[in-house]
């Protein structure tokens, strides 16, 4: 754009800006005097940050390069291909209480309720959609 670049455009719309705000009671062009339509702006949804889920084999392979080959938190992630603060947030809890730690997901397999629906409820599903397709 005529030879300026960003920097320049930006220092110049900048120090404009800064004399316009100390001498408000410059003259405005006609062209300028036109009247400005408010504009509605529309509600944009911003998706929430997506996590990654690893698997417990990811977890294995950070604790293997970093406890029985000594890498570096930072080399170790890399090796094993997860993210560096993810790695970073497992060590950390391995070191507040390395007894208590599990690499697999700590979810509740034995006590889990039996599951409502069950093979007539599967097979009524199956035949109501074969019928209406």
């Amino acid at each position: 754009m005529f030879g300026f670049t960003k920097i320049e455009i930006r220092r110049f719309l900048k120090q404009f800006a800064d004399y316009k705000i100390k001498n408000p009671d410059l003259p405005i062009a006609e062209s300028d005097k036109e009247e400005v339509n408010d504009v509605t702006m529309k509600t944009v949804y911003i998706r929430p940050k997506k996590y990654e889920l690893y698997s417990d084999t990811p977890k294995e392979m950070f604790f293997h390069f970093k406890l029985q080959q000594l890498m570096s938190v930072r080399a170790a992630a890399l090796k094993a291909g997860v993210k560096e603060t993810t790695a970073r947030y497992w060590r950390n809890k391995y070191v507040e209480d390395p007894d208590n730690f599990v690499i697999g997901k700590q979810t509740n397999r034995v006590n889990r309720p039996k599951a409502q629906l069950n093979d007539e409820h599967k097979d009524h599903l199956v035949k109501f959609f074969d019928d209406n397709t």
